[in-house]
């Protein structure tokens, strides 16, 4: 716990992160922050990471109109059973009972309505695996029409709400050849929005999406046509195909959409035309053309979502594989209509994910909430804290950390020191104190051998200012 060195690096206040250069050339842009702006644009655990009592799948997200985070989850540790939970401000709460199902549930979908009522869809196999649909009442949750209200099995179950407030849901549906139906809640009953197994054959990874005239579209793994991915609408009293089938040409899978501030079709998904990293085409009105460049990530993808942020900007969240872990990991990008950059720190994940899940809170600020397999797959919610933060003047604090790479240990140094106490602490990823000290010294020594790889954080903090800078541990 001593030494730093003179050896600096020019620090900014409150510059957003960059991306993560490759590993033999990964030298980390450091930051300053005044008293002032103590916030780092970076993205940060909502309450404790891995908050759920055991594995979860299945992770839906939704967000009220009060902010506040809701998540629904499949807890593996009570019989797979559903419970959703809301973040109070201080730590996860259950809403409602903990575990409502009566038995294990399967494919969750979380949503609130336009009047600001949480809905859930999922599989129910205390129905023989058929859709249930309930809402909370603000005491329990209760059934929205029957339970188990498909005609048989569902799979890959999507809610939404027009903006009128009409709930619908799609699902893979085992009583029309594993195809797609869907339904919607019309008076006090479910009823078919279209023939039942509307889709040419069986379907996967199917999501739903209302546009803003009511109109229901659904993405879809589509079997019919070599498992590519494909889009429907239902217009004019039927199911209709949006642009061509296949429009991915390959076959792909975790493809989502969603509509853009101005009514425009997108979808996410790995392209494995393009090595299997993520690509997002848009509807022209005619056709399926690229937003940006085709496969935008640097390595290949397992999982996409979708979402547009409040400024109209498309947002990509994704399970990347990223060499300097050597492993899979989450990542956020968003789209300013020519390039996709980085959202935060990429790789922010401790390990690969799961079931990402976007939403926007009404700052703009993007929530993710996955399940993490480096958490023993338990749930995480993260947020990315410093959305609306632009780049400031540069501070004349010089800072540095070396080497960079680390393997055992590393060395801090700040040259402005001058004798002066500062508080040194490290954190992981997940914002976890991995390491705290102080001292007077220009230079500190601190052991990583025992941190796992990734990438963590360094705040110096002095009666002036905070400084905080990033490493990776190899």
């Amino acid at each position: 716990m001593k030494t730093f060195s003179a050896n600096s690096l020019k620090l900014f206040k409150t510059v957003p992160m960059k991306k993560y250069i490759v590993l033999f050339l990964f030298f980390l842009p450091l930051m300053a922050l005044t008293q002032n702006n103590p916030t780092v644009p970076m993205w940060e655990s909502i309450g404790p990471a891995g908050f759920t009592p055991g594995a979860v799948y299945n992770v839906s997200l939704a967000l009220s109109s009060s902010d506040v985070p809701y998540l629904a989850i499949c807890d593996s540790y009570n019989d797979h059973k559903v419970s959703v939970m809301r973040y109070n401000g201080t730590f996860w709460e259950y809403v409602g009972d903990q575990c409502f199902t009566p038995k294990n549930a399967y494919y969750l979908s979380l949503a609130f309505s336009p009047s600001g009522e949480l809905w859930i869809a999922y599989n129910n196999s205390s129905q023989s695996d058929k859709v249930s649909v309930m809402k909370f009442d603000g005491t329990s949750w209760v059934f929205v029409g029957s339970p188990g209200l498909s005609a048989g099995d569902a799979a890959y179950i999507s809610l939404a709400f027009s903006s009128t407030g009409i709930p619908f849901i799609a699902y893979r549906d085992g009583a029309n050849s594993r195809k797609i139906s869907a339904m919607k809640y019309y008076g006090d009953q479910w009823v078919q929005v279209g023939t039942p197994g509307f889709s040419p054959g069986e379907a996967d990874y199917i999501r739903l999406a209302i546009d803003q005239y009511g109109a229901p579209y659904v993405s879809f793994q589509d079997w019919a046509h070599s498992q590519c991915g494909s889009v429907m609408k239902y217009a004019v009293n039927h199911w209709q195909n949006v642009g061509v089938p296949a429009f991915t040409q390959t076959a792909t899978e975790f493809l989502d959409l969603a509509f853009s501030p101005d009514g425009q079709l997108y979808v996410s998904y790995p392209d494995h035309s393009n090595y299997v990293h993520a690509s997002v085409k848009k509807f022209d009105g005619d056709l399926w053309v690229y937003a940006g460049q085709a496969g935008f990530t640097n390595m290949d993808v397992t999982e996409t979502t979708i979402k547009f942020g409040p400024s109209g900007e498309p947002y990509v969240a994704v399970n990347e594989w990223i060499p300097i872990f050597a492993g899979y990991r989450a990542r956020v990008m968003k789209f300013n209509g020519t390039d996709w950059s980085d959202v935060g720190n990429k790789g922010f994940s401790v390990n690969r994910i799961y079931d990402p899940s976007l939403a926007f809170n009404s700052k703009g600020q993007p929530i993710l909430a996955y399940q993490d397999y480096g958490l023993d797959d338990k749930a995480v919610v993260m947020k990315y804290d410093s959305v609306s933060v632009g780049v400031r003047e540069p501070s004349t604090s010089e800072f540095a950390i070396y080497p960079n790479p680390a393997t055992t240990t590393i060395t801090i140094g700040l040259k402005q020191a001058n004798g002066k106490e500062v508080t040194c602490k490290i954190t992981d990823a997940r914002g976890i104190v991995m390491t705290e000290v102080r001292s007077s010294e220009n230079k500190i020594t601190l052991d990583v051998s025992d941190f796992k790889p990734g990438i963590y954080f360094v705040n110096i903090k002095t009666t002036e200012s905070n400084y905080v800078g990033k490493f990776c541990k190899r």
